[in-house]
């Protein structure tokens, strides 16, 4: 597969992903609370129903929305439009780095052996993303400081202690990946994912029965969260603190926009806004299939069996498209599973303050993070002294 072509289905994925996201918040905006009619969303602008406004409104809406972009913007004696523009290209830049790490096509072929179809495989990805993720905090925060409001910039200040914070709660969560893989390639780790758990394997080979019989058939995949289950739930607050940021109400649209965005702001810093929340929420959601739930592949399907079963029929190079396009689908299909969990959660979790979710990090995650580490790495050690001495 060409460069090219990789590169527009790449961007396909991504935009998937992002419509994906646009639309989960959209519902969760405009649901109706019945209990809570304050809460309810306001009325549309050019529409009578919030939900779906009328058709002959679609267009209004579009050209108010075009112009608002190509509205000559405010000139502010202490603003800095270079310094936003700089932290804008950089937050985009650094998310669209970190996608391009990611597996969304697998392996040509399905095989463990064949080369990945990957825009970027670093041999240190992991290093390599923590870096990034630190480097679109730091864009954020000059987003915030290129503002005259003085609030935006004290809460930038705050943000960057935040960032530290959670970059340092990002490695310890990350670090017993690396301990259980021994690799800091995201495709080493991937693989690591598509056997079935070893203890459990030797477990079911030691007792007998139907229902061990039955279990043996269907074993369960080595995904990490089944294998480091408080991994993936401390993933969660990790990310959250490092791509999350605080939020203002934007009253005339009824939707949500990036701190930082004040009233010397364009309009067209709503859409950057937008699409670096957006491109966040991708991110993570993509990064936690990866790490946690074996990326596209889908369990103990051998993908060279059913290429070697097609093979005389369709020739190689068909049978091996077919097995890309499951490995995207079934990608595409577990983010936006993730992220239709975590935009129901963001409905029935209660919005915490940015004090307090620091306070928690560093008070509490961190050493839960440290304990897990510890844990990891200590029953990494004994089971491979448990195999070896029992082989």
């Amino acid at each position: 597969m060409s460069a090219l072509t990789l590169m527009i289905a790449w961007l396909a994925s991504v935009s998937v992903t992002l419509i994906g996201c646009a639309l989960f918040e959209r519902n969760a905006r405009l649901v109706a609370r019945p209990g809570r009619p304050e809460l309810n969303p306001p009325r549309a602008l050019w529409g009578g129903q919030p939900e779906r406004p009328p058709a002959h409104a679609m267009s209004a809406r579009a050209l108010a929305g075009f112009a608002r972009i190509v509205r000559r913007p405010l000139r502010v004696a202490d603003h800095r439009p270079g310094l936003r523009l700089l932290g804008r290209l950089g937050t985009c830049f650094s998310l669209a780095f970190v996608l391009a790490m990611l597996p969304f096509f697998g392996t040509w072929g399905g095989g463990p052996m064949d080369a990945p179809l990957l825009l970027l495989d670093l041999r240190h990805g992991l290093s390599a993303i923590g870096f990034l993720l630190l480097l679109t905090s730091f864009a954020r925060i000059a987003v915030g400081l290129s503002e005259r409001n003085a609030w935006s910039r004290i809460g930038s200040a705050g943000q960057a202690s935040r960032s530290i914070a959670a970059l340092a709660l990002l490695i310890l969560v990350l670090a017993p990946l690396v301990v259980a893989s021994g690799s800091l390639r995201l495709h080493d780790i991937v693989l690591g994912q598509q056997l079935p758990i070893a203890p459990i394997g030797w477990l079911l080979e030691t007792f007998d029965g139907p229902f061990f019989q039955i279990l043996r058939a269907w074993p369960i995949p080595a995904w990490n969260v089944f294998t480091q289950p408080l991994t993936a739930i401390l993933f969660v607050p990790a990310m959250a603190l490092l791509l999350g940021s605080p939020r203002i109400d934007d009253p005339t649209r009824g939707s949500l926009a990036a701190a930082g965005v004040g009233l010397d702001a364009a309009p067209m810093d709503l859409y950057w806004s937008r699409l670096d929340a957006r491109l966040s929420f991708a991110l993570a959601a993509g990064l936690f299939v990866t790490l946690f739930l074996g990326a596209g592949s889908i369990p103990f399907l051998e993908p060279e069996e059913f290429v070697s079963g097609l093979a005389p029929f369709l020739g190689e190079v068909l049978p091996k498209l077919m097995v890309l396009g499951l490995h995207l689908v079934t990608f595409l299909a577990k983010s936006l599973c993730v992220l239709a969990a975590v935009a129901r959660l963001k409905r029935v979790a209660a919005v915490g303050r940015v004090d307090r979710a620091l306070r928690l990090a560093t008070r509490r995650l961190l050493p839960l993070a440290w304990a897990n580490l510890l844990l990891v790495a200590a029953s990494t050690l004994w089971f491979a002294e448990f195999i070896g001495s029992s082989g």
